[in-house]
């Protein structure tokens, strides 16, 4: 699951900064170097496009995100209550072995 969402944040990554750097932001965007006037990164629905795909892209960034760190601290967090409870008297038992054997 984790590799999954990994991969999923790397693509959106890498596609929102595409976007990005592609969003007409003056005179020196890199959408200015694709032709003339009315190619479609210069145009107004071109600029609306890339305005939405990028709302887009971030969200999906922003929800992976969440996912991640929840699959994650999950991972990191697998034991329940009841196993640290039982593992804490497991531990409790050796010990009182152990100091029996010592005595």
């Amino acid at each position: 699951m984790e590799t999954i969402l990994l991969i999923i944040q790397i693509v959106v990554t890498l596609l929102l900064i595409v976007v990005v750097i592609l969003q007409k932001t003056g005179s020196d965007s890199v959408g200015n170097l694709s032709g003339g006037a009315n190619n479609f990164v210069q145009s107004s629905s071109g600029s609306n496009f890339f305005t939405k795909t990028t709302a887009i892209l971030a969200a999906i960034f922003m929800i992976n995100s969440l996912g991640l760190s929840i699959v994650m601290d999950k991972k990191n967090h697998s034991d329940s209550l009841i196993e640290k409870i039982e593992s804490k008297s497991a531990e409790d038992k050796e010990n009182a072995d152990i100091e029996n054997i010592r005595k």
